[in-house]
């Protein structure tokens, strides 16, 4: 399948890249929304907030500088929306950065995060009742009788 990127270049779905015959960032994400973002916006996000901290930019001061909305900066940046080729493109020049760098980081986080391991029972105990213990159910003694 695939899937008509901003250049007008047919790409495979699901891509982030520098389209090859256009030499334009290509965000392709299909079948999803803002409210889904994928796992490669919310490292974009991610990244974004920790280059804007590291420049000592405010959100104020980024939108200013790219006229992406305090909001969408913030909604970007906590990876509950999509940015688009331009918004990403912009917040990478307020930044002195390029927009392919900003991908790349974003790129090199999912890869971080998929070879660190996962560890078992790292999830939420299972609550009682304030001063009561779990239940075992195989030693409650049955009455048969």
């Amino acid at each position: 399948m695939v899937h008509m990127g901003q250049c007008g270049v047919r790409h495979s779905p699901m891509r982030v890249r520098i389209c090859p015959a256009w030499g334009l960032l290509c965000v392709v994400v299909t079948g999803q929304t803002a409210r889904e973002a994928s796992p490669l916006s919310r490292a974009l996000g991610i990244v974004i907030l920790a280059e804007r901290n590291a420049a000592g930019l405010s959100r104020e001061q980024v939108e200013a500088v790219t006229g992406v909305s305090y909001s969408t900066i913030r909604r970007i940046e906590a990876g509950e929306r999509v940015p688009t080729v331009t918004q990403v493109r912009d917040i990478a020049d307020a930044l002195d950065m390029r927009a392919s760098e900003l991908m790349r980081l974003a790129e090199e986080r999912l890869e971080r995060e998929a070879a660190r391991p996962t560890r078992p029972g790292r999830g939420r105990r299972a609550r009682t009742a304030v001063g009561k213990r779990p239940v075992d159910n195989d030693s409650v003694p049955v009455d048969n009788g």
